[in-house]
């Protein structure tokens, strides 16, 4: 364990070197640049900080330069959720949907810090749209956005963060010494670092033990830092999962269902192995003892990486990870599982989900966060947890079915909670908190498991963010110098790898420019391509431009019948979308929106033959063509 302490303080030296570069900034922008990169170093890694009053008080500080003088008084009913992104299947967009859901007193609308319109979920959408709200994504810098965010903000009578914890649009806005409407922070995760706790004039937390942890190392006063449970206990309810449904999932799983069924649940850091705690490890002594012969499906890990690959082979395919699946897989096969297995060392959401529709759960708790709660479900160790799930295999459920739920608050228990917060907190004042590093077990567990992707993610954020050369060297030099492992190339390398970036995106907008031509000529592709011959299409390329071309060709004159992506787990779209070695219907013509050449895109497909054309050719041909 001395190495993982080592770790947490070299992380935490860090980020406090990186911090010192504050001081070398070049006006607001570049220093609120730098301090959401700070941010985002802060929460991704583990450093026993979890909040910083001192970062704060910078951007509070440029948050007083913005003009704003309220127009609009607040309209009681009206809720604001400021969310930075919502993904299909992340707790934020689960947390906020349940909310607008359960609450049928007020109107909701949400402000996206940080997200174009066409990407949020349509479940998202949809529950806006039912209570009359409004949805508003905010563009330009930070400043730009902090007063987009204000002027909308007014009519609201209470403001609600589920923020990303490294955005800091909210805190710049909502610092603003002319804003009086009290803002709720939603604490979805305490076990990461945040922004936001300036503005705060309620921290909600999920239960007692966060609760207990935001005021232990957040600083957070007592008659500010109240609990607010997760509402109906993250499930979904509009998501279709009758019988006819559920056995078609099995069915594509190829499940055989006069064998047991155990299922899991998470992302794949959540199962990432620590000391003396393996996830896979537990999965093999139960397949070695049990005389059942289950199936395991564990959903949410890459079943490409050698570890799910290992165990795949160990158990002779019973065991498998199956990667992210939609809401609708998912619930299908909790519903039909015999045993829900939460995953661990990080436990994941599933077993309220489990509990709920009968489904008999265990948990092993590494750490004390919410174990008081799971009764007879919990295991203290690997071995009781192999014990526990034999004997519910072998038919003994009945005392593990009364877990979590039982302290789970009804649809009206939590709507009755949330008007008590809303009546008591009616001022908005900045919250002084003083904030404390603290290590303890938490900390250490969730080091090992966070840290490789939490370098991962922070080579990302550098990779599409802009910032500085002087910080991004900066930062390429502290990485070396606390083995940080953000860079897996050396500058030089990295830099030939954002030039080629930069080529490709100047491609696109040339395109882009070529498209926007066409249009302001009247010309539409649909109309072009069928002229040409072409009734049924396909579209390689789903991300912005594929999206786009979607939405052009829904007028009638071809059947787009399905889009084709290598990355198919991380689209989303109206349309199915295929990676492309599956099999799939033919059509008439293949619409390549990305700048890979047809023939190179066509080696990698499962009809090499199919005929393509890519959606420069075709916008340069229709550009120069009368018609």
């Amino acid at each position: 364990m001395e190495d993982v302490r080592r770790r947490i303080d070299l992380n935490y030296q860090f980020i406090k070197e990186l911090e010192k570069s504050l001081d070398a900034c070049e006006g607001d922008e570049e220093k609120l640049e730098l301090l959401q990169l700070i941010g985002c170093g802060c929460s991704e890694y583990i450093t026993g900080a979890y909040s910083s009053n001192i970062l704060e008080r910078e951007i509070v500080k440029i948050g007083q330069i913005i003009e704003f003088s309220p127009e609009e008084k607040p309209q009681n009913g009206k809720i604001l959720h400021v969310m930075t992104r919502a993904g299909k299947a992340g707790g934020h967009s689960t947390i906020v949907y349940n909310w607008i859901k359960n609450d049928k007193k007020r109107q909701y609308s949400i402000v996206f810090t940080d997200m174009e319109y066409w990407d949020i979920p349509k479940f998202i959408l949809q529950s806006v749209e039912k209570t009359g709200g409004t949805i508003l994504c905010l563009h330009g810098n930070f400043l730009e956005k902090a007063k987009q965010l204000l002027q909308f903000s007014q009519k609201f009578e209470r403001i609600v963060l589920h923020i990303h914890m490294y955005d800091i649009v909210p805190l710049l806005a909502y610092s603003n010494k002319n804003w009086q409407i009290p803002v709720y922070f939603y604490n979805h995760a305490d076990f990461r670092f945040s922004y936001g706790f300036s503005v705060a004039d309620v921290v909600l937390n999920l239960n007692k033990f966060d609760w207990e942890k935001s005021k232990k190392y957040r600083g957070i006063a007592d008659e500010k830092n109240l609990i607010l449970q997760s509402p109906n206990g993250g499930i979904i309810d509009s998501v279709i999962c009758d019988e006819e449904t559920k056995e078609k999932v099995l069915l594509n799983f190829k499940i055989d269902k006069k064998r047991k069924l155990i299922v899991s649940m998470g992302d794949e850091f959540k199962y990432q192995d620590i000391i003396h705690c393996s996830f896979t490890y537990f999965v093999e002594k139960l397949f070695e003892r049990s005389k059942q012969k289950p199936q395991f499906i564990i959903i949410g890990p890459d079943p490409k990486k050698e570890k799910w690959k290992r165990l795949e082979e160990r158990t002779n395919g019973d065991a498998r990870a199956v990667g992210y699946r939609s809401r609708q897989e998912v619930y299908s096969l909790i519903k039909a599982a015999d045993l829900f297995i939460a995953s661990f060392p990080m436990r994941a959401s599933g077993a309220g989900l489990a509990e709920k529709w009968g489904v008999p759960n265990l948990s092993l708790f590494v750490t004390d966060r919410e174990k008081d709660l799971f009764g007879n479900n919990k295991a203290d160790s690997i071995e009781e947890l192999v014990d526990k799930s034999l004997d519910i295999l072998n038919g003994n459920t009945k005392k593990y079915k009364d877990g979590c739920l039982k302290h789970q608050l009804t649809p009206e228990e939590w709507c009755k909670k949330w008007d008590e917060i809303v009546e008591k907190n009616t001022t908005h004042n900045l919250n002084l908190f003083e904030a404390k590093r603290y290590i303890e077990k938490t900390d250490y567990v969730n080091c090992q498991l966070m840290q490789k992707m939490a370098s991962q993610n922070m080579e990302q954020y550098a990779d599409f963010h802009n910032i500085s050369g002087k910080f991004r060297k900066q930062l390429y030099l502290l990485d070396q110098k606390y083995d940080m492992d953000i860079f897996k190339k050396d500058i030089y390398e990295s830099y030939n790898e954002k030039m080629a970036l930069s080529d490709k995106h100047l491609k696109l907008y040339l395109t882009a420019i070529r498209w926007i031509s066409v249009k302001q000529k009247g010309k539409k592709i649909g109309k072009y391509l069928r002229k040409k011959g072409y009734h049924t299409i396909a579209i390689y390329g789903m991300s912005y431009m594929g999206q786009r071309l979607v939405k052009e060709l829904d007028d009638g004159f071809v059947e787009v019948c399905y889009g084709i992506d290598r990355d198919v787990k991380k689209k989303h779209s109206e349309i199915k979308i295929y990676h492309p070695t599956d099999e799939r219907k033919p059509v008439d013509i293949i619409v390549n929106t990305t700048n890979f050449e047809n023939s190179k895109i066509l080696e990698g497909m499962k009809d090499q033959q199919a005929k393509m054309l890519s959606l420069d050719a075709i916008l340069e041909e229709m550009d120069k063509c009368f018609y």
